[in-house]
């Protein structure tokens, strides 16, 4: 403690360090998730089209701990990861696709089209990300014209006529410019039969592009 008689000298300011340059980078903004302190599965492109995914749904039979129930209204849809999940109220999942965040169920039973991976974290994110992600987080990431130039062409057939086609093209015009075309036709038969008209009941066409 220097006294106020006293004069002030060099050797009684506070010393100063030069160090390097500091990066702090959140585990969010890193992609592999091989690294991070967190329980999750990532689909790649090659899953996705090896077992033939069309819907996020259809991941519960691959994923651990997420399900995502194949009834009911589309735009109620709920999800569930570990037992946490809300059929009534705001989602208890999040979903992000590039880095967008959709807090309405209505928006998760999508068609899967043109996506490069799909990451399901397990357990509470919402330090990372926020709100409605109790349960854990979605993450989806589209095909970026950067990387890819292709022309894709499906068709699917199963029973109760259930019937989809499927096309896109992903182009780049010039480094700074990319585009992706897609679009895709939905036709499902139906299970049960209205006894009074004699036509399905449930039977339904979905279009999307």
């Amino acid at each position: 403690m220097v006294k106020a008689s006293e004069p002030f000298t060099d050797k009684d300011s506070i010393p100063t360090y030069s160090i390097g340059e500091i990066e702090i980078v959140a585990f969010k903004a890193n992609k592999d998730l091989a690294i991070q302190p967190v329980s999750a599965t990532t689909l790649t492109k090659e899953v996705l089209k090896n077992h033939n995914f069309m819907t996020i749904k259809e991941i519960s039979a691959f994923v651990p701990n997420f399900f995502m129930p194949d009834y009911g209204s589309r735009l109620t849809s709920p999800v569930y990861i570990r037992g946490i999940g809300s059929r009534i109220n705001a989602p208890s999942v999040g979903l992000y696709v590039d880095g967008i965040p959709y807090f309405d169920r209505s928006s998760y039973d999508f068609n899967i089209s043109d996506i490069e991976k799909i990451e399901v974290l397990r357990g509470s994110q919402g330090t990372i990300y926020g709100r409605n992600t109790m349960g854990g987080i979605i993450n989806v990431y589209t095909k970026s014209p950067f990387q890819h130039r292709e022309t894709t062409v499906g068709a699917t057939a199963g029973n109760y006529n259930h019937y989809k086609a499927e096309g896109s093209h992903v182009g780049q015009i010039n480094h700074a410019l990319g585009y992706i075309v897609s679009a895709n036709y939905t036709h499902r038969g139906g299970y049960f039969n209205n006894l009074y008209t004699g036509n399905k009941a449930d039977g339904s066409d979905a279009l999307a592009g």
